[in-house]
Order: structure tokens, then sequence, then C-alpha cells
């Protein structure tokens, strides 16, 4: 937007999610870093670049409370375009009814769900490139992280409307420097500060940022996930 300050500091990162957001091919992408480096202003630009382009974006956020609910980060995802599903077969339906409790009966693979979610997004998108965005993914609970990844790679393996394959997933990961701005140059550092306390985003002093952290009162390492389905995808529609 033109309002919008520009980022500083992640040109990188940006143009990773950049292309992303731009690409008509499918894509996944997961964006991992320490919490407060910045993640979800990236993710920001990311979704503001695919709808200045004229795509949908689908976004949601892990949440803690309910990261041991079954299926409870894909009914994030899923809850505003359920109202289409009633164009989709009985067996996709079926299938969304069951994992989302509206009736009982055994919970399908997570290929026969993935593939109901992709039909699903298929027909929302319909010929418009259609971009999902997660933050705090790794809040998710386990059954739709599983579905999430499932959707994840059929997105980099499937094939656009142009024949050709999408262009693969990335892993993007942001190290301890300091969080993005936005505006112009701030204020001067003082002089006679330690370089190596300037570390460049994504390197400390020259090593790979340090893994997880789960000790107790430890954090763990947030994610974002972004992923563009390929729009050569089909969905099982209800016969007429």
């Amino acid at each position: 937007m033109a309002d919008e300050q520009p980022i500083v500091g992640r040109e990188t990162e940006l143009a990773e999610l950049s292309g992303l957001a731009a690409s008509p091919d499918g894509r996944a992408l997961l964006l991992r870093g320490e919490a407060g480096v910045g993640k979800s202003v990236l993710l920001d630009a990311a979704a503001a670049r695919s709808l200045a382009l004229g795509h949908r974006v689908v976004r949601t956020a892990g949440v803690e409370a309910e990261s041991e609910l079954p299926f409870a980060g894909l009914h994030q995802i899923l809850h505003p375009l359920l109202p289409q599903a009633a164009g989709l077969d009985r067996v996709t339906r079926a299938a969304f009814d069951t994992v989302f409790g509206r009736t009982t009966g055994e919970a399908p693979s997570v290929m026969a769900l993935g593939v109901a979610v992709l039909d699903l997004l298929a027909l929302v998108s319909g010929d418009r490139p259609l971009l999902v965005v997660v933050d705090d993914a790794h809040w998710f609970d386990p059954q739709s992280a599983e579905v999430g990844r499932f959707i994840a790679h059929a997105a980099v393996r499937a094939r656009g409307s142009d024949g050709h394959r999408g262009t693969g997933g990335r892993r993007l990961g942001m190290g301890r420097g300091r969080p993005p701005r936005t505006g112009g140059p701030g204020p001067r550092r003082p002089r006679g500060r330690p370089a190596a306390r300037r570390a460049r985003p994504g390197s400390r002093r020259g090593r790979p940022p340090p893994g997880p952290r789960t000790g107790p009162g430890q954090p763990t390492r947030p994610a974002g996930a972004a992923a563009r389905p390929a729009r050569g995808h089909r969905p099982r529609q209800r016969a007429p």
C-alpha cells in the first residue's frame, strides 16, 4: 500500500516472501526464528503484497490454549470457507463434518483429509491465486500440523495452470538480529560499541542461530508458514 513504511533490515526475507506472494505456482515456505525477531511483520508484508496483486489470502494463527484440541488449527483456517463446502461432493463434505464434530465416526486419514482441504481451497479460489498464511504455527495441534504438511507438500508437487510444477518448499531462518524496522534510518549508534553486538539478521558472530530451547521457563522457537496451492488442482464438486 502507498502509505506503508518500508521494512528495514530484512531484505532477504522480504524478497523470499514477496516471490512466494507473487508466484502463480504452488509454493510453501516455513519461517523460523526466536520470539520478537519480526516474523509476524514479514507475514503481514507477504499478505499485503498478495492482496495488492488481487489474490485471495486466508490467514490464521496458532493458539496455545487450543494446541491439544484435535483439528482446532485446521478449523481456524477453514472456518470462513466452510459455507462454500456445500459445492463439494458428499464424501469430501463428510470428511469435514467428521473432524469438526458435526457427525460421529472415525476421522479420515491425513491423505483423505488433506485432499478434501485442497478441494475446498481450489473451489474457493477459483481462477484467483490463493495464499494461506499461518502465524505461530508451532501452537497448532498435531493433527492439524500433519494436514498442513500434506498441503504444503502437495502445493509444491502439483502442476499449475501453465503445466509446470510448483517451484518447491523452503525453510527461512531468522537469527537473533534486531527486529525489522519501518521507515528511514534510525539514530546513529554511539561510537565504540562492540561490533559483535551488531550481528546481521540470521547470524551470531559467524555461527548459525542456536536451536530451540525447550527447558523449563525457556521459549521454543515460534514459526510462521505460508503456502500457495497450485492452481491446477480441480476440486471434486457436487453433482448437479
